[in-house]
């Protein structure tokens, strides 16, 4: 009697967990298993495709990396020759100031 009772609580706790086991695995969301061959080709041909997409998709970010690097590249050299104009001026400006001084201080 004594063996038949922990052979029942023994088989009670394996039942128990193994219900437990299943609730874990639904609340994690398993992914599923194809029943069949065609199914499994099917998720073949998907990884596949989202491989070749994964690859694609570093390409694009590449691209777009050089393309922003370039645009910069120009905004800065338009930035330079921006301020060597301004500069030309201020030197040209300089100039002319000191003709406009040096005619007052003649006419005085």
């Amino acid at each position: 009697m004594d063996f038949a009772g922990w052979f029942g609580c023994l088989a009670f706790f394996v039942m128990f967990l193994n219900g437990l086991l299943k609730l874990a695995d639904r609340a994690r969301g398993k992914p599923p298993q194809p029943p069949n061959a065609a199914l499994g080709a099917d998720f073949q041909a998907l990884s596949q495709r989202v491989g070749r997409l994964e690859v694609q998709v570093e390409i694009i970010r590449n691209e777009m990396k050089n393309d922003r690097d370039a645009i910069m590249r120009a905004g800065e050299e338009r930035a330079s020759k921006i301020h060597d104009r301004i500069n030309a001026l201020g030197e040209r400006l300089t100039e002319a100031v000191s003709e406009i001084r040096g005619e007052l201080k003649r006419l005085s």
